[in-house]
């Protein structure tokens, strides 16, 4: 008899799993029944069906045993008959009927407790991340003052500027945006805020004419046997025109040298083309966070169509700023001085000297405030001779 009760009890559960996965592949009958398990109500729905089917089974347990053994039993088990004499009545189908509805009851149940604990779970760490993310109490007044001072900065801008002034004036802005952010990082002291535009030369031009041999000089992470000329432009580091929270408006000298290609491709975008941070940025238009330098080597590494050659010079250059570069949004720079559709003119770099797990967070949350800065510094960049 345990054989034939394993047997029933395999039966029961197979019938009502596949019962179950049917509803739950389909979205419109699932979603309904995912909402009402979850619901206390449906406890009271289990407790009932649970005392029917036992109530039915301590009254009825004769009827169910014979309608069901005239299926089930073998001849040998029933001497020598091949059915046990019995008709099928009411109560053994209700009865099985309400024992299925029982298992598929509480399947859903478990399966919708199991649902949305792991939603919790999910929003809590989600919610307990974001508490990395927020700005410190006073933020809101800082920032005030440093866009207020960035806005008067451009709008005194007069109408003749040495060139050196218009570099004082370039890093006035870029510490303004860099406090911004130090300011919404809760202002570590332990860390070393920065920032640094890379200006665009596109192959061909005077300005690139005229760069050409410190371009040449100074180009990194090119294919071996790529010639300048052959590229559609060269993103180069303007260290005069780069800021720390320690160097204040003067330059930092810690930045060492550095110009990245920008590839001739044609056809539609394919950001694998692209090695990734600046000149990722600056053929995409969309601004991009990386933690550590480790994501953008990992980038590269799992992108075939950079040989190793690529790969060891990315190591290198990122390696001779790692004292001062570690996360970096890297984030695109306009010039609005141009009839049509605006020109790419360069790159923003903001970079902090640890490891940052959640800069693209917080990038997501303070990266509308400083888009009136970027536009004061878009501004100044689009004069600069």
């Amino acid at each position: 008899m345990v054989i034939v009760f394993i047997s029933y009890f395999s039966a029961i559960l197979a019938i009502s799993g596949s019962i179950y996965l049917a509803l739950k592949f389909h979205k419109s009958w699932y979603a309904p029944l995912k909402e009402l398990a979850i619901k206390p109500e449906f406890g009271g729905v289990n407790i009932f069906l649970g005392a029917m089917v036992g109530y039915l089974g301590s009254h009825f347990d004769k009827e169910i045993y014979n309608a069901t053994g005239r299926l089930y039993l073998p001849a040998d088990w029933t001497g020598g008959t091949p059915w046990i004499t019995g008709q099928f009545t009411v109560v053994p189908v209700f009865f099985w009927i309400l024992v299925i509805l029982t298992v598929i009851a509480f399947i859903a149940t478990v399966s919708a407790q199991g649902s949305a604990a792991a939603e919790i779970n999910t929003e809590f760490r989600s919610s307990f991340k974001r508490l990395f993310t927020m700005p410190p109490n006073g933020f809101l007044d800082e920032y005030r003052k440093l866009a207020l001072g960035s806005g008067r900065l451009v709008m005194d801008l007069p109408p003749t500027l040495r060139r050196s002034q218009h570099q004082e004036l370039i890093r006035t802005l870029l510490l303004s945006i860099c406090n911004v952010v130090k300011e919404y990082d809760s202002g570590r002291n332990s860390c070393v805020y920065g920032c640094n535009i890379m200006l665009y030369f596109g192959t061909g031009s005077s300005r690139f004419n005229t760069r050409c041999k410190a371009l040449r000089k100074n180009i990194r992470c090119i294919e071996r046997g790529v010639a300048l000329e052959n590229l559609a432009g060269v993103l180069e580091l303007q260290r005069i025109l780069s800021i720390s929270s320690h160097t204040g408006v003067n330059p930092d000298k810690r930045l060492q040298k550095l110009a990245l290609p920008i590839p001739m491709t044609s056809g539609p975008l394919d950001v694998l083309d692209y090695i990734p941070g600046a000149p990722l940025t600056f053929a995409t238009g969309k601004p991009a966070a990386y933690r550590s330098q480790k994501d953008l080597i990992e980038k590269v590494e799992k992108n075939r169509r950079f040989s190793s050659n690529v790969l060891d010079d990315l190591v290198a250059t990122l390696n001779a700023q790692n004292e001062s570069v570690q996360a970096v949004i890297c984030i695109p720079l306009y010039s609005y001085y141009t009839s049509g559709v605006p020109e790419a003119i360069g790159i923003l770099n903001i970079h902090k000297n640890i490891v940052d797990e959640h800069f693209e967070a917080k990038y997501k949350n303070f990266g509308d405030l400083l888009a009136p800065l970027v536009q004061n510094l878009e501004r100044a960049v689009s004069l600069y001779p």
